[in-house]
Order: C-alpha cells, then sequence, then structure tokens
C-alpha cells in the first residue's frame, strides 16, 4: 500500500493546533508587555515567553515525527524546504552586509556637502 502522503507531491498533513496556540501566546506576550512596561506587572509577559517557547518546541517535535515516523515528507517537500532555508539565510546576509557596508561608508568618508556631523552622539566632546 502507498504512503498516504506520496499521492501527491506536496506537504499535506492533518490540520494542527500549534499555529492557533502559538498566536494566543503571541497576543498574550504582547499584552504582557504592555502591562509590563505600564503597570510593572512581569507575569503575562513570563507566562508568554515561555508559552511561546513551549509551543515551539511542542511543534518542532511534531514536525520531526511528522517527517521521520509518518513519512509525510516527500523528496519534493524536502528539497523545497532545503531551498527555501537556503534563500532565507543568503537574503539575510544581504540585508546585514548591505546595511553594515552603508554604515561603515557614512562614518569613514563623512559627507561634507551639507555639513552634517555623523559621528555618533555619544562621541562627541561638547
Amino acid at each position: 500500500m502507498k504512503n498516504k502522503y506520496y499521492l501527491n507531491g506536496f506537504h499535506s498533513v492533518s490540520p494542527s493546533p500549534w499555529p492557533f496556540l502559538m498566536s494566543v501566546s503571541v497576543f498574550s506576550t504582547a499584552v504582557g508587555f504592555v502591562l509590563y512596561v505600564n503597570k510593572n506587572v512581569p507575569f503575562l509577559l513570563f507566562a508568554g515567553l515561555g508559552s511561546i517557547f513551549t509551543i515551539f518546541s511542542l511543534w518542532c517535535q511534531c514536525i520531526v515525527r511528522e517527517a521521520t515516523y509518518q513519512g509525510a515528507h516527500t523528496l519534493r517537500v524536502i528539497y523545497t524546504l532545503k531551498f527555501g532555508f537556503l534563500m532565507f539565510v543568503l537574503s539575510e546576509a544581504m540585508f546585514f552586509s548591505s546595511f553594515f557596508l552603508g554604515l561603515s561608508s557614512c562614518w569613514l568618508k563623512p559627507s561634507t556637502r551639507n555639513r552634517s556631523n555623523v559621528t555618533p552622539c555619544w562621541s562627541r566632546s561638547y
């Protein structure tokens, strides 16, 4: 008998409660942060952060179980996940390199056309 996940080439698994629970945890963390900043009540913030880490680990455990024991990841899905992760890493590397190259060019060669001082505020002497 052929595996039910190989009927089409896509990642089709049963619905999961983890996205909904993660969104509730992120919302409670945001509300907890607002309460912590305004009223100095840290309980909801730390409870939300703890639930985010717990739900993330349980969600990853389900993903590994689906991929390893249930065989839900076809070769097409595996290649697509690897390619997506590679594109994410490359985009982050390009973003940070462009940001730091732009920042270093402003600090090393400041523009004299608009007479602005681009040195950081903590290094100025008054």
